[in-house]
């Protein structure tokens, strides 16, 4: 069952300033169109499910095949305080240090 967060910008776009007129064209869409609440739903299920993981490793567990979507989607999360970011450690699916992911609820 996927849930929809309410999606929140308060005039915080989903492109940068400096993002060309297409990048800032593709973010508008996806807002209308429930693209960005659904992502966010997807990140924070995948949080609640696999507490203390990186975004590359909830993406894997998602299906996700970019980790960014999910990470940018968890840092809208935190912002609404739905999650905390933890920790730094090596990750599972890049070796690289990243920060962990946990629900505050």
């Amino acid at each position: 069952k996927t849930r929809m967060v309410q999606a929140e910008f308060s005039g915080q776009g989903v492109a940068r300033k400096s993002d060309p007129d297409t990048s800032k064209a593709a973010g508008a869409e996806a807002r209308a169109d429930g693209t960005i609440s659904k992502m966010q739903a997807l990140a924070l299920d995948a949080v609640e499910n696999y507490p203390g993981n990186t975004s590359s490793e909830l993406a894997m567990f998602t299906g996700i095949s970019d980790p960014r979507r999910i990470n940018r989607r968890l840092g809208e999360l935190e912002r609404k305080g739905l999650v905390v970011r933890c920790a730094p450690r090596a990750c599972k699916t890049s070796g690289k240090r990243a920060a962990t992911w946990k629900a505050t609820k």
